[in-house]
């Protein structure tokens, strides 16, 4: 049985990160990734980059290690293997293929995998998910091939490939449960600024519709709406989120909500076991309020937090969530938590007829999410007024007016 010192569960960028950041830290300590996919690190942000699909950037750009860089850092490289068990007595992690290693500090860093669809059909040839790189692999071969598609979900991955199919020549299909795109996450007045985009550009969208079944022999030719409608297409990219479970770790003692609960320096309810990544449903300290943030650079920010308190640092993850998404000559802004329920309140900050808007989310007097849609302008100044915990009390009217100077209301 191997023993680590470090041993991590996950080999995306927060794991990565975590473990350099040990071996650079504690060059002595024992440090094993244990990933399920068996290449090295790669980029993620570019499985929904349309000049990446289209190949107008080289495939191998998406690399960011090369496989012999591990060892050469120190660094065990498990790859192609999953945990399946967990003994946090014993400090034992089990493998699919039935090894068991010892650790002395364990990091989860496991990422949340696609959600799965279940229609019939849907397991056709032609049915692609966007998570991996072989995912990826897929896509570019299918759509030299394909005339239509149908792209089923919306949000950040459903609008980027609607964009990279538009682009690449392909008639276009988008399938949402929704009443408009990007429900709830955007407001309205958004959603329907980025519709009329894409229908400008030709793009069907079906709201409040789900798909019933999926036509074909081995290979899709179409897919059939629940009421009725008949739409036919080579291909079917399926964006409609992230889920996990974790019953081997819920097994294990370990607290398990939407994600993988932790505090605010990362640690979970187990002895010597941290999280990171979008897999981690952490204490935000800038929030306030208990999160998950499924972005890169949180995911590398975490990794490298989560690995400075393995080694007793005592540090405490602070970074403010923010990040952006491209199609149909759109420009959507995130910064924060723009989630909204009880004890929230949303400002709309200009006209969604202009095609120019932010939706300003509010708990009590200060700011705690913005969603902005071709207005870049307003990001710098509304994430100061976020990660500043500022008392809006005194300029909240100035909030709606698209005119209002945001800077200016930080004393920038």
């Amino acid at each position: 049985m191997e023993r680590y010192k470090y041993l991590i569960i996950g080999g995306g960028i927060a794991g990565t990160t975590a473990a350099e950041t040990l071996r650079k830290d504690d060059p002595t300590g024992r440090v094993a990734i244990v990933s399920d996919e068996p290449h090295p690190l790669y980029s993620r942000i570019m499985l929904s980059k349309p000049n990446f699909f289209l190949e107008k950037v080289p495939f191998d750009t998406i690399w960011m290690r090369k496989a012999e860089s591990y060892a050469e850092k120190g660094i065990d490289f498990l790859g192609g293997k999953s945990a399946v068990t967990l003994d946090s007595k014993a400090k034992k992690v089990t493998l699919d293929d039935g090894s068991e290693l010892e650790y002395e500090k364990l990091l989860l860093a496991l990422g949340c995998p696609v959600r799965q669809l279940a229609v019939p059909g849907i397991d056709k040839k032609g049915i692609n998910y966007v998570k991996t790189i072989e995912d990826a692999r897929a896509i570019i071969a299918n759509v030299k091939k394909a005339k239509a598609a149908v792209v089923i979900g919306s949000g950040f991955i459903g609008f980027e490939m609607c964009d990279m199919l538009h682009l690449a020549g392909l008639k276009v299909d988008s399938v949402i449960r929704e009443k408009y795109f990007w429900e709830p996450v955007l407001d309205e007045p958004a959603g329907r600024i980025l519709e009329r985009k894409m229908a400008a550009e030709g793009i069907v969208i079906h709201t409040a519709s789900e798909v019933a079944e999926v036509r074909g022999g081995d290979w899709v030719e179409g897919v059939t709406l629940k009421d009725g409608t008949a739409i036919d297409c080579q291909m079917v990219i399926l964006a409609v989120g992230v889920s996990f479970r974790g019953e081997w770790l819920k097994a294990a003692g370990l607290e398990v909500r939407r994600g993988i609960v932790a505090d605010e320096k990362l640690q979970t309810n187990l002895p010597d076991v941290w999280t990171a990544g979008d897999v981690a449903e952490f204490q935000d300290v800038i929030m306030e309020e208990c999160l998950m943030c499924g972005t890169w650079i949180n995911a590398q920010m975490q990794g490298k937090t989560a690995a400075m308190n393995m080694m007793g640092r005592g540090e405490t993850y602070r970074q403010l969530s923010s990040y952006t998404a491209h199609g149909f000559g759109l420009n959507i802004g995130f910064v924060g938590n723009v989630w909204r329920g009880e004890g929230r309140e949303l400002i709309g900050r200009g006209d969604g007829d202009s095609g120019k808007y932010a939706g300003i989310v509010l708990r009590g007097n200060r700011l705690v999410g913005a969603f902005m849609v071709d207005r870049p302008g307003d990001m710098a100044p509304l994430k100061r007024l976020i990660d500043s915990k500022m008392n809006i009390s005194g300029f909240r009217d100035k909030l709606a007016d698209p005119t209002a100077d945001l800077a200016a209301l930080t004393g920038e």
